[in-house]
């Protein structure tokens, strides 16, 4: 497992066992880890009436944007 993979495993935990209402999560997705996030999306959506919105792209494009505010 990557450091992504694990760091979007925690949010995802975080999320989870966090008390709030139902709102939109949105959360961005190395695009090598599209399937299985898309998974737990749903399972997360699921069990906490939120609505997860994905955002695939390559890590390096992720790291230049939040650089780059």
């Amino acid at each position: 497992m990557t450091t992504l993979q694990k760091l979007l495993t925690a949010l995802f935990c975080l999320f989870t066992i966090s008390n709030v209402q139902a709102q939109t999560v949105m959360v961005a997705v190395a695009a090598n880890f599209t399937e299985p996030m898309q998974d737990i999306a749903a399972a997360f959506d699921k069990e906490t009436d939120n609505n997860t919105v994905l955002s695939f792209a390559s890590s390096g494009k992720f790291f230049a944007q939040i650089k780059n505010g």
